[in-house]
């Protein structure tokens, strides 16, 4: 059973900052955004107020939460808003790299360091220099790289695979989990020393369905967006019934969930030339779509469970890979299944993914 971080977290963001004022002491932010990050909630202006304190620093911050609760979105406005900000943000996907190639993919290679090194390489550490390093889903770390993680950031100072020569790490690093760390490092998958490390800034964002009274900002601020990536089309609206819809419902995908729902909306909208956006399906709670949960008269058993089966392969290998960025052989890795199958699932749905990714070291 992984130590993912659990579905019912509280609604109150908890926040630890080693050495620096207790949670308490730090008031919820008054605005309502932090970046692109976007929340009315006490939840989420607690977030904005600590992150506005740290974001200026130093400090390395680690992001708990869920998938889809805007990790990402809240890492680049740390970046934005810190002295860092004319640098690179480079994101790497610890998840979505093989375990054999992850270290060289963090701190480089220099040729001939292993079979298929036929030229020097720069990692992330080195193209994210004066910038910030955001290491998403650090939970998912190889176990052997993690010592060569905890070095470079004590001493700022890492060397390439395969290479002598000493290198400067001016680097912040930002990392992101949907795990929880702590629990891990109690049952020794994850090194306590690494851990404390990246959590000096540790800040845990909730699940959207325990901050519902964002839900309807969130589905203005989308339709916004909208009407501003296509002045020529005209503002959007959404019926107050249709917003208290979506309010009710639990979002197990969160934010991004959320937006891809409405974003189709939108487009359907658009299509029709109407003003009005109008839900067509709302996805059911932890399961397939409601549309996905209708029978049709006249056709039979086996046609109906061949649609069923059809439509999960389709959005679970979506799912997969989307997890991965396209990468068969992760996605592969963490369904359990074979590499090949995954391969072919992919293409009879018309979805593109990498076949090999010892190409990309």
């Amino acid at each position: 059973m992984t130590a993912e971080m659990k579905p019912d977290a509280p609604v109150a963001a908890r926040i630890d900052l080693a050495g620096q004022a207790a949670p308490n002491d730090v008031l919820p932010s008054r605005e309502s955004t932090f970046g692109s990050a976007f929340g009315e909630s006490i939840a989420m202006r607690s977030i904005f107020g600590i992150l506005a304190r740290i974001a200026p620093s130093e400090e390395t911050v680690l992001l708990e939460g869920e998938t889809g609760t805007g990790k990402d979105v809240l890492g680049r406005a740390i970046h934005f808003v810190s002295p860092r900000s004319k640098g690179p943000f480079v994101v790497v996907d610890c998840a979505g790299i093989s375990p054999a190639v992850i270290e060289s993919e963090l701190f480089g290679h220099e040729r001939g360091a292993f079979a298929g090194a036929v030229a020097s390489r720069r990692g992330v550490f080195e193209n994210a220099e004066r910038g910030t390093l955001f290491l998403d889903e650090v939970g998912e770390l190889a176990s052997d790289v993690q010592p060569e993680l905890l070095r470079a950031l004590e001493s700022r100072e890492f060397r390439r695979v395969g290479g002598g020569k000493t290198l400067r790490a001016d680097v912040r690093v930002v990392a992101a989990t949907r795990r929880d760390l702590k629990r891990d490092v109690e049952r020794g998958k994850f090194r306590r020393d690494l851990y404390l490390r990246l959590a000096g800034g540790l800040v845990v964002v909730p699940p959207l369905r325990a901050r519902r009274e964002d839900i309807p900002g969130l589905v203005r601020l989308f339709l916004q967006q909208s009407s501003d990536g296509d002045p020529s089309a005209g503002p959007l609206t959404m019926s107050e019934e249709a917003i208290s819809a979506l309010a009710a419902h639990d979002w197990p995908g969160n934010v991004r969930e959320l937006r891809t729902v409405v974003e189709r909306a939108i487009y359907l909208a658009r299509v029709g030339a109407e003003s009005e956006v109008k839900l067509i399906t709302l996805p059911a709670s932890g399961g397939p779509t409601s549309e996905m949960n209708s029978f049709q008269p006249g056709r039979s058993y086996r046609d109906t469970r061949a649609r069923f089966e059809s439509e999960f392969e389709r959005r679970y290998v979506k799912w997969l890979l989307g997890r991965h960025n396209g990468n068969i052989s992760a996605a592969a890795r963490e369904a359990q299944m074979d590499r090949k199958y995954l391969y072919d699932l992919a293409k009879k749905h018309g979805m593109r993914g990498r076949e090999d990714e010892s190409s990309e070291s």
